[in-house]
Formats: C-alpha cells, sequence, structure tokens
C-alpha cells in the first residue's frame, strides 16, 4: 500500500512502494498537491533557469553549473533553458544585506523568489557564492550546493579551493544534482524501494554521486510530477 503524508508543505512517501505505476502515481498525485492555493509555482509563467554568480566566484564556472542545468534539463526532454546571466550586483547586495541583517536559514530562498515575483518574473535562479549559505547552521560545510523545488533557488557553495579548474568537472555534477531538487524537491529517491526497478550502484540524485547519469527509477519520478503539473496547468513543459 502507498502512503502519501502531507504536512507543512511536504509530501512524504513513508512506505516503500509495489510497482511502477504505484510510483508513477504517487509523484503524479504530488504534482496535485503542488498546486494547492498558497504553494510558490515559480515556472508558471517561464522556462529559464537563470545562473548568476556574487562577488568572489570566477565567472567562468558558471559555465559548468549551466551544463549540469541543462544535461538535466535535456536527459528529461523539457524545455526548459539554463542560461549564463553572469555577476549579479543586485542579489549580490542583497545577499549581503541579508547575512548583514537577518539570521541566516534557509528562508532567504523565499525571499528571492518574493522578490522575483514582485517584479513580474517566472524563472528559477542558480547562485554561486563563495561560501557556505547557512553558516554552518542547516548547510554541513562539506556540502557542495543546496536546491528547493519551492523556493525555485538552488545554490553552489565554492569557498576556498573548490574555484580551482579541477574541479570544473565535479561542479557540473553539483549543479545537475542541484537542479534535481530544483525541480523536484527534497528527496533523495534512493531510499525508497520500488519493485519493478533494478537498483543502481549510482545516479545523479544520489548525494556525493560520481556519475552524470540519472537512473530510470528517477528520471520516471521527474517526468510523471511534471506531466502532472502540464496536464493542470495546460501548459507545455515538454519538447
Amino acid at each position: 500500500m502507498t502512503v502519501m503524508k502531507f504536512k507543512r508543505n511536504k509530501a512524504q512517501l513513508t512506505e516503500n512502494l509495489g510497482s511502477r505505476e504505484e510510483w508513477k502515481g504517487w509523484w503524479e498525485s504530488y504534482g496535485s498537491y503542488r498546486l494547492r492555493p498558497g504553494n510558490h509555482l515559480w515556472l508558471c509563467g517561464g522556462d529559464e533557469v537563470h545562473v548568476h554568480s556574487i562577488d568572489g566566484v570566477n565567472e567562468s564556472l558558471i559555465e559548468p553549473v549551466v551544463e549540469g542545468a541543462q544535461s538535466l534539463l535535456d536527459d528529461a526532454g523539457m524545455v526548459f533553458r539554463a542560461i549564463d546571466k553572469g555577476y549579479n550586483a543586485d542579489l549580490d547586495c542583497f545577499i549581503k544585506s541579508w547575512m548583514e541583517h537577518s539570521k541566516i536559514d534557509t528562508y532567504i530562498g523565499d525571499e528571492i523568489n518574493d522578490r522575483r515575483q514582485e517584479s513580474g518574473n517566472t524563472h528559477a535562479d542558480i547562485v554561486l557564492m563563495p561560501f557556505h549559505l547557512y553558516q554552518g547552521k542547516s548547510c554541513p560545510t562539506w556540502a557542495w550546493g543546496a536546491g528547493c523545488h519551492v523556493q525555485g533557488c538552488a545554490f553552489i557553495y565554492l569557498p576556498g579551493d573548490r574555484q580551482e579548474d579541477r574541479n570544473r568537472d565535479f561542479i557540473r555534477k553539483v549543479a545537475k544534482h542541484e537542479t534535481w531538487h530544483l525541480l523536484t524537491g527534497p528527496e533523495h529517491t534512493h531510499v525508497y524501494g520500488v519493485e519493478g526497478y533494478d537498483d543502481v550502484p549510482d545516479c545523479i540524485t544520489l548525494p556525493g554521486c560520481s556519475t552524470m547519469d540519472i537512473c530510470e527509477k528517477c528520471m520516471d519520478a521527474l517526468k510523471s510530477y511534471w506531466k502532472s503539473l502540464e496536464a493542470n496547468m495546460g501548459k507545455k513543459y515538454f519538447r
């Protein structure tokens, strides 16, 4: 039996599933859940993921982040485009002001989303920054990034020697992994057993993944979720 729990704006699976159809059906229901009034729908009117840097980040590192994000979008056959927007002075000032005057936690993504909506923009954002945004409070210092579907924001953490050229391939993987969270939510789907799918040793959705590949189970989750949004919104998300 599938148990679906909706609590505090978050849906969770609480048991393993018995079939591929059950798995896809859960993600379709998740799409309907996201359409409830009050939930952020940052891509209702847009089809772009903007990739920015702030002060202290080598702008050339935007390229592997764009490539990583676009890789997942292309794998899924989605219409969205990841776009290099370069250094963003406005976002840089806002983040620095937030850090100086506010308690740093994940809600900064809500603020960025609110500012985006107030200006009439309907895109997602990926921001490269030279520090860990949450200062170790809710983000461990070993983390390379964080992504949130509800907020429509992802962050790539590049302090110190992480910006060296030798890390470009890994940054590309991090960007693809965080784009998964940007598109689907907080789940690492390997924790759920689903009959009918082969176990895989590695997948881009796994923490610390070593591949750029996405497994069939995770791809089915992503597509089922967005096809549900597509059907409910009357908007085309797939090519």
